[in-house]
């Protein structure tokens, strides 16, 4: 056995382990959630991405496993250097959970943190995985996710359905130096929706623009949320 099958060997043994915490958030007997698996090369700062395939949310973790080996992803990781990723396709209407980028543990209480599954994407920076209490429209879930963005503040770059997410097992090597992405912590509760959606309508303010301060156009009015809910 050469150096790379040795460390391929490894790195499933790795993956493995590190995936059955992404297994508890996204896995749903009852859903049909899809996603794209994808691979993203960062060389001299030109950005590659390439689609693998699809897989659905209801397969357990030997099944998205057997995905990868068939896919050789385990070898594009090590020896290719092509960073792995999914995406929640654009054919998926119901979702069950939320993801968002860039957290730090300073902006997260101990009541927040009960619900986050922290992914470590390079050191001390964060990937959170919240579990929702049931599938919701995918609006909804857009909603949830841009008032959780301003409450930890996350990424607010980073909240399109179809944003990429590492996963985690791999290396990231988006920086000099690679990283394994691996589990931090697990949630060890679901986070109800509606009860966010309650105070995101509770807390919605309109604001009304003065007609001398609209150079065009109609007189406007828009929402925000308070930063302060």
């Amino acid at each position: 056995m050469n150096d790379l099958t040795a460390q391929i060997k490894e790195l499933e043994f790795d993956a493995e382990r590190e995936l059955q915490a992404l297994q508890n958030i996204i896995y749903d007997n009852e859903s049909a959630i899809f996603f794209d698996l994808v691979l993203i090369k960062y060389d001299n700062n030109n950005t590659k991405k390439f689609n693998v395939c699809k897989w659905n949310g209801k397969k357990n973790l030997r099944d998205l496993l057997r995905m990868l080996f068939k896919n050789n992803i385990f070898y594009k990781n090590l020896a290719k250097k092509e960073n792995v990723y999914f995406a929640v396709t654009s054919k998926t209407k119901l979702l069950n959970f939320v993801w968002l980028d860039d957290i730090k543990l300073e902006n997260i209480s101990k009541e927040q943190m009960q619900f986050l599954t922290l992914i470590e994407t390079s050191e001390n920076n964060y990937q959170a995985w919240i579990r929702l209490d049931k599938l919701y429209p995918e609006q909804k879930v857009q909603a949830i996710k841009k008032y959780l963005v301003e409450r930890l503040k996350a990424d607010r770059a980073a909240t399109a359905k179809i944003q990429p997410m590492r996963l985690p097992g791999f290396y990231s090597y988006k920086r000099e130096i690679p990283f394994f992405v691996k589990v931090y912590k697990t949630a060890t509760k679901e986070l109800p929706g509606e009860k966010i959606l309650s105070k995101i309508q509770k807390n919605k303010k309109t604001i009304v623009i003065p007609k001398d301060e609209i150079k065009t156009g109609d007189f406007l009015k828009y929402s925000y949320y308070k930063k302060k809910i």
